[in-house]
């Protein structure tokens, strides 16, 4: 029975929202009981079906005709999971000073984007058009590695040179974030010992056709899903925390988003009257490309994409700091700050970074704990990514980002 898309506004929105989506995602309690994955890919015409089956819905990142961006805000907190569910009030306050960092730089560029309030967070979802001069430019600062077209063929040679090269202006972004951020949560990759804003760049870690986000108008179940029952420590956000939905922000302030998005009729009434359309920000994204060339960043990447990693020694051993080591044996549990101390320390060092991201892949590859965990992802664009990310903001943001001890 369709229980949390009652009425025909929720499919609308979501083919509004994925009208050149390539995929959709469906994640949920239906998958976890009745099959072995919590989560299952199907083409677009079956969103039906995930619908029927009280499914979270997500579109993929690869589209038609276009490249989709969606800058993911979240609040992370890595002692209390349950925080966000149970205190949705203090958190997305806490949130409101970067987000208003970020649409500063966002609506500074004039760029076109769809706000969502997400089960943890907000999306910023924008499109790029092919065609356009911001598609044209920008993928020219994109690499596609062999290894990369060769997972999927099908994906445009086009559109994985953009997923390198949204990747490397994201970076460009969030840094100018950092500059004009004031809050007293601190960013992510900085430290993990306190609660912190997560603009989370993993998005473009990895090939195109891996990735996807979650629909306007699905609902978020992640809290009544075992893995995150156990991750809390607790079923008492799946007994007493109604299941939310990821709602536009457009004319509504903070409080009435959290008095509507767990409310299932008032985000029924709230989906029969909006447009899910991501717009097209190509013209303000080209004005934010134009402003990354003549940076020391931008300097700092090509630099980084004419190395070479598979002629280039790994980092030896002694080279990872004690906090890293414990992960050797145990992948699944390695989180950004061990990789980042790993990149802190190498850098101050004055070691070259394809000397870290041979070392990681090696990891990825012949490690077989690594190997096992990672198998799915694409080893040389994951090792060069992290390595890129923490270099680049050394390079760039020594007076906000501090080195390992």
């Amino acid at each position: 029975m369709n229980e949390y898309y009652c009425d025909d506004a929720f499919k609308d929105r979501m083919l509004e929202y994925t009208e050149d989506s390539v995929y959709l995602v469906g994640f949920g309690k239906y998958l976890e009981q009745n099959h072995f994955q919590s989560f299952k890919s199907v083409r677009p015409p079956r969103l039906d079906w995930l619908l029927d089956h009280n499914l979270d819905g997500f579109t993929s990142v690869w589209q038609k005709g276009c490249y989709l961006i969606v800058l993911d805000l979240e609040y992370y907190n890595p002692f209390d999971y349950s925080e966000v569910f149970r205190d949705e009030k203090g958190v997305f306050g806490r949130m409101e000073g970067f987000c208003d960092a970020m649409e500063k730089i966002l609506d500074g560029y004039g760029i076109e984007y769809l706000k969502l309030m997400t089960g943890q967070g907000y999306h910023y979802a924008s499109k790029i058009r092919e065609g356009t001069p911001a598609f044209e430019l920008i993928k020219g600062c994109g690499i596609c590695t062999e290894t990369t077209h060769q997972r999927n063929p099908d994906v445009p040679r086009d559109h994985n040179l953009m997923q390198d090269a949204v990747g490397k202006l994201m970076e460009f972004l969030y840094q100018k974030v950092f500059e004009i951020y004031e809050g007293h949560l601190r960013p992510k990759d900085i430290r993990l010992d306190s609660p912190m804003m997560v603009l989370d760049l993993d998005l473009w870690a990895d090939p195109l056709f891996m990735r996807d986000v979650r629909l306007a108008f699905s609902s978020h179940q992640k809290h009544i899903m075992e893995k995150y029952i156990k991750r809390m420590g607790s079923d008492w956000c799946a007994k007493n925390v109604a299941i939310g939905y990821s709602i536009p922000c457009k004319g509504l302030t903070l409080a009435e988003r959290i008095e509507i998005r767990r409310n299932r009729e008032k985000v029924t009434e709230l989906a029969q009257i909006c447009d899910m359309h991501i717009p097209d920000g190509s013209e303000g994204w080209l004005k934010m490309f134009h402003d990354y060339l003549p940076t020391p960043l931008k300097e700092f990447h090509d630099s980084f994409d004419a190395g070479e990693m598979f002629e280039t020694e790994p980092l030896e051993a002694g080279m990872l700091p004690e906090n890293f080591r414990q992960f050797l044996d145990d992948s699944t549990k390695v989180r950004w700050t061990e990789i980042k101390a790993v990149c802190d320390n190498a850098y101050r060092l004055g070691r070259d970074p394809m000397e870290a991201a041979r070392l990681f892949y090696d990891l990825f590859t012949l490690h077989e704990q690594w190997r096992l965990h990672w198998v799915e992802y694409d080893p040389e664009m994951r090792a060069k990514y992290w390595v890129r990310v923490f270099y680049g903001m050394n390079e760039t943001l020594k007076g906000y980002v501090p080195m390992a001890d």
